[in-house]
C-alpha cells in the first residue's frame, strides 16, 4: 500500500493594490511510508533488468501565482 499526503493554502491578492488574483502555497509527499516497490516492467529486455524501482519518499513544494493578464 502506497500513502501519499497534500495541502495547499490560498491567498487573495487583491486587497494588496495587486490586480484581482489568487497565490497559493503547496506541499506534497509521495511514498509516505518510503516502501519499495516496482516502478515500471521492461518487456522484452535483453539484459534481464525486467523491474526497475520506484521513487522512494519524495516531497515537493511550491507557490502558484494567478494573474490576470
Amino acid at each position: 500500500t502506497l500513502l501519499a499526503t497534500r495541502v495547499s493554502h490560498g491567498w487573495s491578492l487583491s486587497g494588496l493594490g495587486a490586480p484581482q488574483g489568487v497565490l497559493t502555497a503547496y506541499a506534497r509527499i509521495d511514498n509516505l511510508l518510503d516502501r519499495r516497490y516496482v516502478g515500471s516492467v521492461i518487456v522484452n529486455q535483453a539484459a534481464g533488468q525486467f523491474y526497475e524501482p520506484a521513487p522512494g519518499r519524495n516531497y515537493t513544494l511550491g507557490l502558484k501565482a494567478v494573474l490576470p493578464l
